[in-house]
């Protein structure tokens, strides 16, 4: 019998000392726990963002970004807001699981759809939902720096990422294997397009929490916010093909 998910609750930690190493070794651990216990929807998901931690951290050590240090608060904040919904699910407490992961966590869909169905609906739930709040929690919103080229850096990271993935992700129908590969980029291509638009809308509605009249304000915004992401990552749980249609509409 497989691990199960109260042995993986049991397991796993939260990043401590703030550095992407660490992170990153979190999320390796994850996701094999996590295949270990069956859950192979919420894993596809993981490795995808593991896969994108990796070139962020690579990055990091070229010298590329122009605030490391800040990166580094930003990037175990951000992973623990996705631990937080998988933590509630592995109590048997579904009904204190954000909206945005219901239909990544809940939704039956996600066993049964590809791989990139299942990490995008997961991206866009980590996106819409938890970086607005991440950017805010995590002091990001007030360095300037940061949030320009870096929080632009990151798009060519998860890019080169989704590129890694993509083919044991992306199922190409057998009359189209001839032509898998520019199939493949093509999807990938429209998917990160998406994403990225996601992320710059997500960095407007991060400017808008962190100036909020009052609390009232902030929930107001962050439901809103958890309502739509749920509405998007359901979207993408219905097939690929419905997805790639779904990518055309959100960047006409």
């Amino acid at each position: 019998m497989g691990m199960t998910l109260e042995r993986f609750a049991a397991q796993t930690t939260q990043c401590q000392n703030g550095s992407i190493e660490a992170t990153l070794e979190t999320m390796y651990s994850d996701e094999s726990m996590l295949r270990a216990a069956d859950q192979h929807h919420i894993a596809d998901f993981l490795i995808m963002y593991a896969t994108a931690t990796a070139d962020v951290l690579q990055r990091r050590d070229n010298d590329e970004f122009d605030e490391p240090e800040q990166l580094e608060r930003s990037v175990c904040d951000f992973e623990y807001r996705f631990k937080e919904p998988l933590l509630h699910l592995t109590a048997g407490d579904t009904d204190k699981i954000r909206p945005a992961w219901r239909p990544l966590l809940l939704n039956p869909a996600a066993r049964t759809v590809p791989a990139i169905n299942r990490q995008m609906a997961g991206m866009i739930a980590h996106i819409e939902a938890d970086l607005p709040e991440s950017a805010v929690s995590s002091g990001a919103i007030h360095n300037k720096v940061y949030m320009g080229a870096d929080w632009d850096l990151v798009n060519t990271s998860l890019r080169t990422a989704a590129y890694t993935v993509s083919e044991r992700s992306i199922v190409v129908p057998k009359i189209a294997r001839s032509i898998a590969p520019s199939v493949r980029r093509m999807i990938t291509d429209l998917g990160m397009d998406v994403i990225e638009q996601k992320r710059d809308l997500a960095r407007v509605d991060a400017y808008k929490l962190n100036e909020a009249a009052d609390q009232a304000a902030r929930v107001v915004l962050i439901t809103t916010l958890d309502k739509d992401a749920e509405s998007h990552a359901n979207a993408m749980l219905r097939g690929t093909w419905p997805m790639a249609r779904h990518f055309l509409r959100a960047l006409i």
